[in-house]
């Protein structure tokens, strides 16, 4: 692991800028494998795309410069192949460190979340303590005035005095009463 204070994302763009520069040094040295390549092309008359004609190689270039070529060109292909390796390397580790992140984020924002819910919790506590020492003191007998329930509420399920009877007289009588006053109205105003 890298000892960076701006942890793996600095890491990651480090990362991806030596793959980057890889890449370009690649390209500059193809190239001037390319320019070689023409040059000595242009050199040996007898070499036509890779095929010898009639006339032999050893006649025009020395046997240490076919040798410097050879070689040369290993040792770059070499390179290229390492470069490869390298950059798959370096691809499949971005790819590690990317999804070791998306874990690490979302297990941070559950973790936020839970913190939240945890804070609103705790308010919700020190709101219902706070509340309760207040009932605790108003209970309490030294406390002038205060209001203390005697005996639960219930609900009867027989009235004390069964008074439906009188009730119902009572209407019966009004109501006799107001038919009276009805038809004494009524008649008063036939006369009239």
């Amino acid at each position: 692991m890298c000892n960076d204070p701006y942890g793996q994302k600095s890491a990651r763009i480090q990362a991806e800028g030596d793959l980057e520069f890889a890449k370009e040094l690649r390209d500059e040295r193809e190239k001037q494998l390319d320019e070689l390549w023409e040059k000595s092309q242009n050199r040996i008359p007898g070499i036509i795309s890779g095929v010898s004609s009639s006339i032999p190689v050893a006649d025009a270039v020395s046997d240490n410069r076919d040798r410097y070529y050879l070689d040369s060109l290993q040792s770059l292909e070499h390179e290229i192949k390492r470069n490869k390796l390298k950059e798959q390397l370096l691809l499949s580790e971005l790819k590690q460190k990317s999804e070791e992140f998306s874990d690490i984020f979302g297990r941070a924002q559950t973790l936020e979340k839970e913190l939240s819910r945890l804070a609103e919790v705790r308010q919700l506590y020190e709101v219902v303590q706070t509340r309760f020492a207040q009932k605790d003191l108003e209970r309490s007998a030294d406390m002038p005035g205060a209001i203390a329930k005697q005996l639960p509420a219930f609900v009867a399920s027989q009235p004390s005095q069964d008074r439906r009877f009188l009730y119902t007289a009572i209407v019966l009588i009004l109501d006799g009463l107001a038919m009276l006053v009805f038809r004494w109205l009524l008649r008063r105003r036939r006369t009239a």
